[in-house]
């Protein structure tokens, strides 16, 4: 008896293949190795994001559509055939929320996020030194029952999150309520809404 060199499956003395995984019987040579998946690459040295595919900035590290890390291109000494490495990130949270926004319905108007890694969306309040990054009180944020501590957006690895902050009249996104001090993902186009305040999250 022998051994598939595939499979490892025992064989008999007289077999031209391997009945478990058809094989040729090739006997007393190991498993070839199996060559690992082909990663998105581009030629340009633009990384690129390993699971859906879109290109990202050059020196971050996770895409901000999925949160997936980014690859990039880097020639070999033979002949220059692709291969891939990671880009290292300095921090887990570099990528920050730069250019995104939130949408208020009925209104129309956009508020900007700041240049930072997380925000805190509330009301100010002067009397109990509350004063989140982005104020909703002229937003119907009162009367629309935003708390002055609300919810909580913020990248955690390269993806998108937000965390209710235990706030009397909830968040919602898409109609789900969001769990207090859980954070979930938050994705371009989805509708958040604060209290009784809706908007639309877009990213950058």
């Amino acid at each position: 008896m022998s051994t598939c060199g595939t499979c490892n499956n025992q064989l008999l003395d007289d077999a031209a293949f391997c009945e478990n995984c058809g094989s040729p019987a090739a006997r007393g040579t190991a498993p070839a190795a199996l060559p690992s998946p082909a990663l998105p690459l581009t030629n340009s040295g633009t990384p690129i994001c390993s699971q859906c595919g879109k290109a990202g900035m050059v020196g971050e590290a996770f895409c901000d559509d999925c949160g997936a890390p980014l690859q990039t291109y880097s020639p070999t000494a033979q002949g220059g055939a692709p291969t891939s490495a990671p880009v290292v990130a300095s921090s887990p949270n570099r990528a920050t929320l730069r250019n995104s926004m939130l949408l208020i319905h009925g209104s129309g108007m956009q508020i900007a996020f700041p240049d930072k890694a997380e925000v805190i969306v509330g009301r100010n309040d002067a009397p109990s030194n509350h004063f989140p990054d982005i104020d909703m009180t002229p937003h119907n944020g009162e009367a629309g029952g935003v708390s002055r501590r609300h919810a909580r957006i913020s990248v955690q690895q390269g993806q998108i999150m937000l965390e209710d902050l235990d706030s009397t009249n909830l968040t919602r996104i898409n109609q789900q309520q969001a769990r207090p001090k859980q954070p979930q993902p938050l994705r371009d186009g989805d509708e958040v809404r604060f209290g009784s305040v809706v908007t639309t999250f877009r990213a950058s």
